[in-house]
């Protein structure tokens, strides 16, 4: 990942629990000898030194799920309805990784009512005003939304290693369309991960070829007497209200109201008491692995 994209000024966004997840399943049962679970913990710090170590970002911001339904969740109660509850070993863990960005000065925001990506694209929204670069963490490809030329992706694939890296020229070589119409594209042919069906009968290259001619769903809606194929115009015209819908389900909240303090490499100014409480919590989960890469 170094110099990835040769920005001057890049602060990383992470989205955590996206990122927190797949820590937890890449990384086999690992616990502490007092029995508390920390594989997630352990991957997601990993993961969190490499993105130090590699990209020297000017700063770094987290972003949480909270626990409480957000607006999809009340206006879609499909919205993600056959996802398993989240593990008590990993619910756990996530106060731990919490308590590891209070003891490194990496500020995490969690925020009652929004999803993590949300936030992140809240944060986006607010850090370009501040003539800074973005590159986001997660394993969500919704954050592929936010994709431009001041904005970078890198997303999780399998174990916590293997990412795939997005600036907008791969962006559009890859999906052949632009970044803002993925809701555009979810809003034809639904999202299995997120239970948004779509309409049934459109694929995702079907989309794609419809948006190539219309760019949104909105031109799509005013224009439909354009399409040339029958069955398709059949299928949105008695779509059009859910079309709409499921667009606006899986767009993006980028106007949460978040206060930003933009410090450089906060991680690197822990007073001696910080350092001293730091060392205490690795010792106490036997993350001596991480005690050295921190320490050493």
């Amino acid at each position: 990942m170094k110099n990835l994209f040769d920005l001057d000024r890049t602060i990383c966004l992470i989205d955590a629990h996206s990122v927190i997840y797949r820590a937890y399943y890449a990384i086999p049962e690992l616990n502490s000898s007092t029995g508390v679970p920390t594989n997630a913990l352990y991957g997601f710090i990993n993961i969190l030194l490499k993105l130090i170590k590699e990209e020297d970002p000017y700063s770094i911001f987290v972003a949480f799920d909270s626990p409480e339904k957000t607006f999809r969740h009340e206006s879609f109660k499909e919205y993600k309805a056959s996802r398993p509850k989240m593990p008590e070993s990993l619910v756990s863990q996530i106060f731990l990784i919490k308590n590891f960005l209070k003891l490194m000065n990496i500020q995490f925001y969690e925020i009652p009512g929004y999803e993590s990506d949300d936030i992140v694209a809240s944060m986006m929204k607010q850090i370009l005003k501040k003539d800074f670069d973005i590159l986001i963490l997660t394993g969500d490809f919704d954050l592929l939304q936010l994709v431009s030329e001041r904005v970078k992706v890198l997303i999780m694939k399998k174990g916590i290693s293997d990412v795939e890296k997005y600036d907008l020229n791969k962006f559009i070589e890859k999906f052949e369309i632009k970044p803002y119409q993925i809701a555009d594209m979810k809003a034809l042919s639904g999202d299995s991960s997120d239970e948004i069906p779509g309409v049934k009968g459109i694929g995702k290259k079907t989309a794609i070829e419809i948006l190539k001619q219309f760019d949104t769903v909105e031109t799509l809606l005013q224009n439909i007497e354009r399409l040339k194929n029958k069955k398709y115009k059949e299928l949105i015209y008695e779509n059009k209200d859910k079309i709409l819908f499921y667009k606006s389900i899986t767009l993006l909240d980028t106007d949460i109201s978040i206060e930003i303090d933009i410090k450089e490499k906060p991680w690197e100014n822990l007073t001696e008491d910080q350092k001293v409480s730091l060392k205490k919590f690795l010792e106490s989960l036997d993350l001596k692995s991480i005690l050295k890469k921190l320490f050493n």
